[in-house]
């Protein structure tokens, strides 16, 4: 699938994990098997109301996903903070030379290549009322990659985001769409992104045992043992909406 076909394609989805698809097929074909969606955005801190998106989409091995949400590595992540002080697309092998980068930063990036995400593109989405979101490409050769890769992936990276907003809104609007409440999903991402119960609770203005509550809650409905699998097992679905 060329680029044009693919904006083409994506424009034409039915709902945001179908865009996030067709986004990951066309990473696939320039040699980018994983690809990973999500938000940096704490929409509390917005001046003004924002609508319930964006979301969290992956493809990543289910073992590192779990690996890196039970470890905390979003913490940590010398992508996720490179995302946040650059506007342009940037390749890890530049985190990874950088003199700024820690060795806790590294481990991260090492333990990636040991599930096979050894290189890979991420393009930081700047938008509106300072929303953030990023989109990586990873690869398992960690050799240096074409620009015209990485142009492709910029240009695919900045229409699926402007598709699944659109989408995502739509979804948000239909209380029949999600199997989860929009709490639980709320309560889910949070957690995904760190924030323990008592941290999802301040956020969301509720106590901790509620936030637990509805955790619970999401765990029971997606069949999962923990809140590490729920989270994971969410994200599969599509259904991790803030």
């Amino acid at each position: 699938m060329d680029l044009p076909r693919f904006l083409e394609e994506a424009s034409d989805a039915t709902d945001a994990r179908d865009a996030f698809d067709r986004l990951a097929c066309f990473a696939q074909g320039l040699g980018f098997p994983w690809t990973a969606y999500g938000s940096l955005t704490d929409h509390k801190d917005l001046a003004i109301p924002t609508p319930s998106y964006p979301a969290v989409f992956l493809n990543y091995p289910v073992e590192w996903q779990a690996r890196y949400f039970e470890r905390g590595y979003e913490k940590i992540d010398p992508v996720l903070s490179q995302s946040l002080r650059q506007a342009a697309a940037f390749q890890w092998s530049d985190i990874r030379r950088s003199t700024t980068t820690d060795g806790e930063e590294r481990r991260v990036l090492d333990e990636a290549a040991d599930f096979g995400l050894k290189g890979g593109i991420t393009v930081p989405l700047h938008g509106p009322n300072c929303s953030l979101a990023v989109v990586s490409f990873a690869e398992e050769s960690g050799q240096a990659i074409a620009e015209n890769r990485v142009v492709q992936l910029q240009a695919a990276a900045q229409h699926f985001r402007s598709v699944s907003t659109r989408l995502l809104v739509r979804c948000d609007e239909d209380p029949d769409s999600p199997i989860l409440s929009r709490r639980e999903r709320e309560c889910l991402y949070w957690s995904a992104m760190g924030k323990s119960s008592w941290d999802t609770g301040t956020i969301l203005g509720i106590s901790p045992n509620t936030v637990n509550h509805h955790i619970k809650n999401a765990m029971r409905k997606l069949e999962t043992g923990s809140r590490i699998a729920a989270i994971v097992r969410a994200i599969q679905k599509g259904l991790l909406l803030v």
